[in-house]
């Protein structure tokens, strides 16, 4: 059991494994290690896993009223609870390798520069003298660009990082299943905080 979660059952007055029956735990170590190697989870993972489903055991089964449910017993409650956790686990690392890979750029993906022409990244990285050429900001306006993004919304910071990446507006709506004229709206927000760091023309 992961010192975390023997923390946060202490603090509930609960010791340890002490606290489940033998087929709560096994059932816990039986599901999480079942995992191994499947959705790039490590046995170093599957234990935190399990620590996680007991926990999560521990807090669900106060739950169970056995008046609500005629034929369902302690046991099936569990299960379903055990089922549902893990499938809120791998869909939450779907989701974060989904963002990971939004993240990334191809290299020959082409991005759009001020005067409107699309050059793929990789040509611009080669020329030592764009990069080079690029103005950097002056230190003020680094901070004053970073206490911007810093008061963003985490939605209005992943748009702007898409912006910045060389998202259209209509691409950044359909990577983020938002409707365009809601981003636009965020478009003017941004700007408007920007604005208040005295950033104006920076967004």
């Amino acid at each position: 059991m992961s010192p975390r979660t023997e923390a946060a059952m202490q603090r509930r007055n609960v010791v340890g494994y002490e606290a489940f029956e033998q087929w709560e735990r096994d059932l816990a170590r039986c599901k999480a290690y079942g995992l191994v190697g499947r959705h790039g989870i490590t046995a170093s993972e599957a234990e935190d896993i399990e620590s996680e489903l007991l926990l999560h055991i521990w807090v669900r089964r106060k739950a169970f009223n056995p008046e609500h449910s005629s034929k369902a017993t302690v046991e099936t409650f569990l299960k379903r609870v055990v089922e549902n956790r893990i499938r809120n686990i791998l869909r939450d690392r779907q989701s974060a390798r989904r963002a990971i890979h939004l993240r990334t750029q191809s290299l020959e993906c082409p991005i759009e520069l001020k005067d409107g022409a699309r050059v793929p990244v990789e040509d611009l990285l080669r020329e030592e003298d764009a990069l080079e050429a690029a103005p950097r900001p002056e230190p003020d306006t680094a901070l004053a660009i970073a206490k911007a993004i810093e008061a963003l919304s985490q939605a209005q910071q992943e748009l702007l990082d898409l912006l910045a990446q060389g998202f259209s507006v209509s691409d950044a709506a359909r990577t983020l299943n938002r409707p365009r004229t809601t981003l636009n709206k965020e478009i003017a927000r941004i700007r408007r905080v920007f604005e208040q760091e005295g950033l104006r023309g920076q967004t």
